[in-house]
């Protein structure tokens, strides 16, 4: 009887090998494996494979066997994205080489890059740009050097390809503060290789250049890492500013009026002069506008102003404090 059992055994397992060989095992048995990607990106966890008859990709190549140089690598838009949908130009930030840069010896700036830059007194520097443009917009931040609330007095002029003048103060910079802003647009009949001059009035100073393209986007952060903070329509914000101090908010504004509420008060409780202000940097003006100016002997005071937009657009708001450190809170309302 074992004789006949072992046999038994023996036949069924001779079986099962044949079925094995030419695959009739049933579908559930079988291994399960994840489908072929079709189309787009295989899965991150996917391991590539050779067809047979293919050769390895070498190190100068990707799997795709293109050489490593022809392919083709996107790259990210120069915006960074904040709340609120306002976005943040994040073009580079470049010191130049120690100047000055003369009429015939010209610094070449390319576009949308900020370039941050020291003059003395009365010195100049002079540049060209490495491309034709017809149309943008140029950027000029300036803080002297001593960081002190002073007179803050430059021209920036428009020059041609040649050095001459295409438009004189271009920017007129002319200002009693710690750290301004201005700006103008660049319109022109037709591309053109278009220069800059650069004078400062003012004692030893900081700039901070940029031209932007009309394609660029973004707001350009202000000093060269100033990124104004988002704020939106309703919410209120504070925090507390030594003497001196700025804070920039940004807000995506529509057309519209505006409420503005600004609150300060001595941080240690005194009864002293609060002095500072609020201002708004208007785009088509190329400079700031005060809507407060504060000048009050009192331990907190409240301050209320109209902000007016006419197209819809990201207005920059600016709170500057003159004296001792203070408190504040800011809130914005639609009228």
């Amino acid at each position: 009887m074992l004789t006949a059992l072992a046999a038994i055994i023996t036949a069924i397992s001779g079986l099962l090998l044949a079925m094995h060989q030419v695959g009739l095992f049933n579908a559930r048995d079988a291994p399960v494996h994840p489908p072929a990607e079709t189309e787009g990106l295989a899965s991150a966890d996917a391991t590539a494979t050779t067809p047979a008859g293919s050769p390895e990709p070498t190190s100068g190549t990707d799997k795709t066997g293109l050489p490593a140089a022809d392919l083709a690598v996107p790259q990210p838009a120069p915006t960074e994205k904040l709340a609120g949908g306002i976005r943040v130009h994040a073009g580079p930030v470049v010191t130049t080489p120690d100047g000055p840069f003369g009429i015939t010896r010209p610094f070449t700036l390319e576009p949308g890059t900020t370039y941050k830059m020291t003059l003395r007194r009365n010195e100049a520097n002079y540049f060209k740009l490495s491309e034709a443009i017809a149309s943008g917009s140029v950027i000029l931040d300036m803080r002297l050097a001593s960081n002190k609330r002073s007179n803050l007095m430059s021209v920036l002029s428009m020059l041609d390809q040649d050095g001459g003048h295409i438009q004189k103060r271009t920017i007129s910079m002319n200002a009693i503060d710690v750290g301004y802003r201005k700006m103008a647009d660049i319109a022109l009949r037709q591309k053109s290789n278009i220069g800059f001059k650069l004078l400062n009035n003012s004692d030893e100073a900081h700039f901070w250049l940029t031209v932007l393209r009309q394609h660029d986007a973004g707001l350009v952060p202000l000093f060269g890492e100033v990124v104004p903070r988002p704020l939106s329509i309703g919410s209120t914000t504070g925090g507390k500013l030594a003497e001196g101090e700025d804070v920039y908010y940004a807000v995506a504004a529509s057309r519209g009026s505006y409420k503005l509420i600004l609150d300060f008060e001595n941080a240690e409780g005194r009864n002293t002069n609060l002095q500072g202000h609020l201002a708004v940097l208007e785009p088509e003006e190329g400079d700031e506008k005060r809507l407060i100016g504060m000048n009050e002997i009192d331990i907190s005071f409240r301050w209320v102003a109209t902000m007016s937009v006419q197209t819809d657009r990201t207005a920059i708001i600016r709170i500057n404090n003159s004296n001792d450190a203070v408190n504040y809170a800011l809130k914005i309302l639609a009228n």
